[in-house]
């Protein structure tokens, strides 16, 4: 397990203040059946669910990521273990952090990459309820997420390898090599809030997509 922590320096009262914290490991779950599913029910979702942004990613309409707030992975038979992973690595950040735990809620997508397509530079949040965001690895080959500091712009390369969970803040951008592959490139992403948080920021419609970890 990798767990970075870096706060910035400030000699004078302008300069940038922030901290960046990265938590990277291998976990043990057998998601075979979580990527089949993620296949089968892919056209479904799609088709079902009007498009409702991309965010930022690129991927476009026609992607599981601009549905993600439709569904939610974790209401699925098949996401059992992935709800317990979530869950374990998200107490892990907040004791390394000697931060006070309390109910965290999630809500949980995929994104399905084929060949010639990539993740653009994009965040998920940067208000003053922005917590953590992260994902795993599922399938993939060949490809690394980069995660861009704030100010630099220099960005921090992460080798993508099977069944790698990373979580970071929500507000840190990121983005990935373009993938080149016969087989699909998956990953399942996720968004973390506090109970606090979720209910000032989330909308009402919005919060059952949401599950209690």
């Amino acid at each position: 397990m990798n767990f970075y922590r870096y706060e910035s320096e400030t000699r004078t009262p302008f300069a940038p203040k922030f901290e960046i914290v990265l938590l990277e490991d291998i976990v043990s779950e057998n998601f075979t059946n979580l990527k089949d599913a993620i296949l089968r029910k892919e056209k479904n979702i799609i088709l079902e669910n009007e498009y409702e942004s991309d965010w930022g990613t690129g991927l476009g309409k026609k992607s599981l990521t601009s549905r993600s707030s439709s569904y939610n992975l974790l209401f699925w038979e098949e996401s059992s273990e992935l709800k317990k992973t979530i869950k374990a690595y998200h107490d892990l950040i907040i004791e390394k952090m000697s931060l006070k735990n309390e109910d965290v809620y999630c809500q949980c997508w995929a994104n399905v990459m084929r060949d010639g397509e990539k993740i653009k530079l994009h965040r998920h949040s940067h208000d003053e309820w922005t917590y953590l965001s992260g994902h795993i690895c599922i399938q993939t080959n060949d490809t690394s997420t980069y995660y861009v500091h704030p100010y630099s712009k220099e960005p921090f390369g992460s080798v993508n390898e099977k069944n790698k969970i990373t979580i970071f803040p929500s507000w840190m951008e990121h983005y990935t090599d373009r993938y080149h592959g016969d087989t699909p490139r998956i990953t399942v992403a996720f968004d973390l809030y506090p109970k606090t948080g979720f209910y000032a920021k989330i909308d009402d419609k919005k919060k059952p997509h949401w599950v209690l970890l």
